[in-house]
């Protein structure tokens, strides 16, 4: 891929171009149906241009989902964070505001996997990022990635399926159902480790 200067306004309109030409087309017809010709298409901009800014669909996509994701958790959470009861509850809002703008503006795709994928990665990393801003975070290495993963993943999957059954419940009620379990396990990492003595 060629390299682009990110921050110039005219890379930005054309990144946005491909974006939106991209999110009509997946409402016309099928992820995988959707060419690089269709999106250049309606974009109206050429091949090269495409390929500066993504190297396929799927990476197109992924930066779709990422921003999209991202926008509901700058929303709700506050830079630097640490992994409090407030954060826990901020982060469950923000991906169930992310699912419900998905299930209205996408239809399923069988990319679902991959978008989950990215969603996910993406929140472990603000969930890891909140337990190492979290002053009393005294567990290290290993202990903190593997919490971050079940935080987010629990996050993730309990959200999902609020949003598979139809979001019969508001997310504030899921947030009241699934906070208890997270806060538990999350006073295990916060709490020193006894098991050496």
């Amino acid at each position: 891929m060629i390299r682009i200067n990110e921050k110039d306004p005219r890379v930005i309109r054309t990144h946005r171009l491909i974006q939106d030409a991209f999110i009509s087309l997946v409402r016309e017809k099928n992820f995988n149906d959707v060419t690089i010709r269709d999106i250049t298409e309606r974009a109206t901009i050429n091949r090269a241009t495409f390929y500066a800014h993504f190297e396929d669909k799927y990476a197109l996509l992924e930066s779709l989902v990422a921003e999209t994701f991202m926008t509901f958790v700058v929303q709700r959470l506050q830079p630097q964070a640490e992994l409090t009861a407030a954060t826990l509850r901020s982060l469950i809002l923000a991906v169930c505001d992310y699912h419900e703008n998905l299930s209205r503006r996408c239809r399923q795709t069988s990319e679902a996997p991959l978008m989950e994928m990215k969603v996910k990665k993406e929140l472990e990393y603000i969930v890891s990022n909140c337990l190492a801003n979290s002053v009393q975070a005294v567990a290290g290495g290993k202990r903190l990635e593997w919490s971050a993963v079940m935080i987010s993943h629990s996050i993730y999957s309990a959200t999902c399926r609020w949003s598979t059954d139809g979001g019969k419940t508001s997310a504030d009620a899921l947030a009241d159902e699934i906070l208890p379990f997270l806060l538990a396990g999350l006073r295990t990492v916060l709490a020193p480790d006894n098991s050496d003595g």
